[in-house]
């Protein structure tokens, strides 16, 4: 038992740490690019520890989808064709995809971003096609911010809320929730895998 206690209180001091909210902002910045596992993941493993931390986490990993979303904006503006090739082999994308943002975004500009929480549809994409339009770069990064803490605001609250709920098991037995949430996320992704086929 201490050493599950330990655990909890190792989890807690990272996630109260400033390296936390650098791993927010790196993850942010990743996922906007090649990295395929979204910044709630980790938004989650805060909040289940520190449900305020969770939320400046949030903002974190919102800066951070701002430098990696600008760096597709600005690389789609220069070789569109190319960044889509790259886009189609990032995992849990495909062709489809691509074109349903690129037909959306051209008809409606950045409304369709707001929408992808819904979809599930990769940030990364909508980062590519408004570079590859030209849509003006102060209103994507906007928008950026908006649309990512629409998405991750919400997700750290929910996880807060579970954290508040479970903090005695945690206490105790924090293997077993760090276990059950990891196979929550594996469950999600294996879920989304198996729709996109």
């Amino acid at each position: 038992m201490d050493g599950e206690v330990s655990m909890y209180e190792r989890w807690r001091g990272h996630v109260d740490s400033r390296a936390a909210m650098g791993m927010a902002f790196a993850w942010g910045a990743a996922e906007a690019t090649l990295f395929f596992i979204v910044p709630d993941v980790y938004l989650g493993f805060v909040a289940l520890a520190n449900w305020r931390r969770s939320l400046k986490a949030a903002l974190a990993a919102a800066a951070g989808a701002v430098v990696g979303g600008s760096v597709m904006y600005l690389l789609a503006g220069q070789d569109p064709a190319g960044m889509e090739r790259v886009l189609d082999a990032v995992p849990l994308i495909n062709p489809a995809m691509i074109s349903m943002v690129r037909e959306a975004m051209d008809v409606q500009r950045f409304v369709p971003v707001f929408k992808a929480p819904l979809t599930g549809t990769p940030y990364k994409i909508y980062a590519v096609q408004a570079g590859a339009l030209g849509l003006p770069y102060l209103s994507f990064v906007v928008v950026t911010v908006l649309a990512r803490l629409e998405r991750f605001i919400p997700a750290a609250l929910a996880f807060g809320v579970v954290g508040r709920i479970l903090r005695p098991l945690a206490e105790k037995r924090a293997g077993i929730l760090a276990a059950a949430y990891a196979l929550l996320w594996a469950g999600v992704y294996l879920s989304y895998y198996l729709m996109l086929r």
